[in-house]
């Protein structure tokens, strides 16, 4: 016999309300800062560039510049998330954007404002840190994490 047809069973569903719940937590946090955890995310991908592909060195600065589809590829987002996100980081001076031969070939690169913000965000990343690992225990956190490290692998995608 099948499983009844209702969003109580639905896995997707029920992944999807337990991340808006974490991702309410840590967005809390970083409400302080008026960052929310998405924006967070691209800020430290781009502060941990190192030069490989799709990557060069900016000339804005000595920082090093990551296209846009290698930083969606990081992030697990497509190009168009990946802009919403990247459209206030850009507006509030965090991250800069060089253009390249067509839209495609933009890159981004943190600013030194970005790298400031940065530093003051991550205090508060970890404190959303252990808020999540406080409220789930130590045990299931690590667990949560593995199954969705695995879930990932299997399934493959960004």
């Amino acid at each position: 016999m099948s499983e009844p047809i209702a969003p109580t069973y639905c896995t997707c569903l029920a992944l999807r309300r337990a991340t808006r719940r974490v991702t309410q937590i840590y967005d809390a946090h970083m409400k302080p800062l008026g960052l929310r955890i998405t924006q967070f995310a691209v800020l430290g991908q781009l502060s941990g560039a190192e030069t490989g592909p799709g990557q060069r060195a900016s000339s804005a600065s000595s920082a090093v510049a990551l296209s846009i589809t290698a930083l969606a590829r990081r992030l697990g987002l497509d190009r168009s998330t990946l802009g919403r996100n990247l459209r206030p980081l850009i507006k509030a001076g965090l991250v800069a954007m060089e253009g390249g031969e067509d839209r495609r070939a933009h890159t981004l690169a943190l600013t030194d404002a970005g790298r400031a913000m940065l530093e003051k965000a991550i205090p508060l990343w970890r404190d959303a840190q252990r808020h999540v690992s406080e409220k789930l225990g130590r045990d299931k956190t690590r667990a949560l994490r593995a199954v969705l490290d695995e879930t990932t692998a299997i399934l493959g995608g960004r």
